[in-house]
Parts: structure tokens; sequence; C-alpha cells
């Protein structure tokens, strides 16, 4: 995959890779980790964006990062979402 695929197929795997990680933690030591995900939707498609955030839904806490607060909004159905700006971070919803 390294040298045939795509940006998006590489970042894929690799966010499958790390969920698999997570349910394992779960599974061995019942606790839901702690998710951090950085820009999802840049390099990935539509449908697959969907599958992830329906993954992210079912997740105690997740941290999505994005340039498009209004995709997270949305697609993720956040309970607080932040903005950071010139190095200030400010709850806007």
């Amino acid at each position: 995959l390294r040298i045939f695929g795509s940006q998006g197929e590489q970042t894929l795997i690799a966010y499958i890779l790390r969920l698999s990680q997570a349910e394992i933690i779960e599974q061995e030591q019942k606790q839901r980790p702690l998710i951090l995900a950085d820009d999802i939707f840049a390099e990935i498609d539509a449908p697959t964006q969907e599958q992830l955030l329906q993954y992210f839904r079912r997740q105690e806490q997740v941290f999505l990062a994005a340039t498009d607060r209004e995709r997270i909004k949305t697609g993720a159905v956040p309970k607080t979402i932040y903005q950071v700006n010139n190095n200030a971070c400010s709850r806007i919803e």
C-alpha cells in the first residue's frame, strides 16, 4: 500500500490500524480510549468520511481537528466546538 496506494488510501489504513488498537484496548482493559483525529476530511472520500464519523459517534471521547467547521458540526454531532485563531482558543459552540 505504501508503494501503490494513494495518499487517501494510506491515510485510511492508518486510521483503521489506530482504531483497531482502540478496540483492542477497550476489550482488554474494559475502558474506552480517548480518540484524537487530525483532519480526517483532507484526503478521504465523502462516503468513507461518513463511516468514520459514524464510528466516532459511538465513542465516548473524540477530539477532531479540522479546517472545515461546518463539516464537523453536521457530521460528528459534537457537544463542544473550539476554534483556534492567532494562538487563541475560544469556545464557539
